[in-house]
């Protein structure tokens, strides 16, 4: 068992408290936000425009996760915009953030594939120190488990899902920001991330200490499923046009 205490404030200064969630959300924001304008700068883009579009991001993706959160979490409405305490649901605020971000780059009349590409390794990322902030404030943990590396939390030993959620973004941060420098159709590399993560997402939330709502699945295996599913339905057809593009070059 491994020694555990969560730090939901990292500092109060009576007038003033610092939530860990929230802070470490802050970080990562920031983090993609500078490691996506670069990649816009390499692929001569104005990062500019990527500073300008996150904070599209930052909006949608605060009310999406909000609204996802409450769908399964009913709350008093004093509470509804505490959102710096956490409860945000990833999926609602991944879709409420893609929506938004669809309406400024089209706005901007900028490429909406090569754009979310550019900002794909970024995502992982984000997530990996979010789910930092998960495991200090509390929240997202795992079930009962007897092994020797899980956390004692609430009376019981648990799963510290947290963190295993947290080193598999570093590693799919690293693998998508090696595939980046890869020939391939716009919009592959942000296919491929939704892919794997929601894989992942699906397995991992069987140790997840969530509510089910349909089919002995939780509301986030169901949204992985579809996402998923989509993805792999664009990726087959993306992938075919672009090798036939390729094929007529040729010849």
């Amino acid at each position: 068992m491994l020694p555990y205490t969560p730090h939901p404030v990292l500092l109060d200064l009576g007038f003033l408290k610092i939530y860990s969630w929230g802070f470490m959300v802050a970080i990562a924001f920031i983090a993609a936000t500078i490691i996506s304008a670069k990649e816009a700068k390499r692929k001569n883009i104005n990062p500019e425009k990527i500073y300008s579009l996150v904070t599209y991001i930052i909006i949608g993706a605060i009310i999406g996760s909000r609204i996802g959160y409450l769908l399964f979490n009913p709350t008093s409405f004093a509470d509804i915009f505490k959102i710096w305490e956490g409860g945000m649901a990833f999926h609602g605020g991944f879709i409420g953030g893609l929506l938004f971000a669809y309406f400024y780059i089209k706005k901007n009349k900028l490429n909406f594939w090569e754009i979310t590409d550019i900002c794909t390794p970024s995502i992982p990322l984000a997530q990996a120190i979010g789910r930092i902030g998960c495991f200090l404030r509390g929240c997202c943990y795992g079930i009962e488990t007897t092994l020797p590396w899980g956390i004692n939390y609430l009376e019981k030993i648990r799963h510290p899902t947290q963190i295993y959620s947290s080193i598999a973004l570093f590693l799919i941060f690293i693998f998508l920001s090696k595939q980046k420098y890869k020939k391939n159709f716009k919009g592959a590399l942000f296919l491929t991330y939704i892919i794997i993560y929601s894989m992942f997402r699906f397995f991992i939330e069987f140790i997840r200490t969530e509510s089910r709502v349909l089919f002995g699945l939780t509301g986030a295996q169901i949204a992985s499923i579809i996402l998923a599913g989509i993805s792999i339905f664009l990726f087959s057809k993306f992938r075919k046009l672009f090798k036939t593009k390729k094929i007529s070059k040729r010849k």
